[in-house]
């Protein structure tokens, strides 16, 4: 299976997980699952050029010159996550389903559905 094909799987799976995690108690993992998701977006959107990402920061980087129309729908899922992940105190579940899962997520998710290929040289060559 190419590495498009692969990545599209994995985000596919990553939503169905999302999906399965109804309950507000467990908005901090909504939001991880949400930003895996729009990792292996932004991985298959690379992979249409040949070129996977060094891993975050090289990410970030790319999609701010490349897709700056794309990182500022990423960016909030990847901050979001961090604080989901590292802070203690309670993560909104409002926030988490409002503004990163059904804006956030879904507008990237058509947006690189969209998306012929990334621009740029790319950064790592095929896995």
């Amino acid at each position: 299976m190419a590495a498009e094909e692969l990545h599209r799987a994995k985000a596919e799976h990553n939503r169905r997980f999302l999906a399965s995690i109804r309950s507000d108690e467990f908005a901090d993992w909504q939001a991880t699952a949400a930003f895996y998701c729009a990792l292996h977006l932004v991985e298959m959107l690379f992979a249409r050029s040949d070129g996977h990402s060094l891993g975050h920061r090289d990410r970030n980087l790319r999609l701010k010159r490349h897709h700056p129309q794309l990182w500022r729908h990423y960016r909030p899922l990847y901050s979001f996550s961090l604080y989901a992940r590292y802070e203690t105190r309670p993560v909104s579940a409002a926030v988490v389903r409002t503004e990163l899962i059904d804006k956030r997520l879904r507008l990237l998710e058509h947006a690189i559905s969209a998306e012929p290929t990334a621009p740029g040289k790319p950064t790592r060559r095929k896995r």
